[in-house]
């Protein structure tokens, strides 16, 4: 079930993740699934961990989740751009972001493995 706004698990600080937790990954992807969302956190499923599972392309044939476990943003760029949002957590609304064009991410994989990209 994923957890709405004001909640205040979603205003914690997550703990940075040790050992990868499958069965927290698993419930991420599972709900990232059914909502049809193409990002979901472990705060927003309950879990105060620094993991988070993106597929931009969700829905499709070409759907491929990204875990990050332990993502660190290194680079962003200046340049901006703005589009209409909405967030699993505060359903039926939709919102004006501003976010940085280009960002440059690392992160630990669900096989272990470090990526920069």
């Amino acid at each position: 079930m994923i957890i709405e706004y004001p909640n205040e698990v979603l205003k914690e600080r997550c703990i940075e993740v040790k050992t990868l937790p499958e069965a927290v990954v698993q419930d991420i992807l599972r709900e990232l699934k059914e909502s049809g969302g193409v990002g979901l956190a472990a705060p927003q499923i309950g879990f105060l961990q620094r993991i988070v599972i993106i597929d931009p392309n969700a829905g499709t044939e070409r759907s491929n989740p990204v875990v990050m476990i332990n993502p660190k943003i290194s680079k962003s760029s200046k340049k901006l751009i703005e589009e209409i949002e909405s967030c699993l957590s505060i359903p039926g609304r939709q919102f004006r972001v501003s976010r940085s064009k280009s960002v440059w991410v690392s992160f630990t994989n669900s096989s272990g493995t470090l990526v920069k990209q």
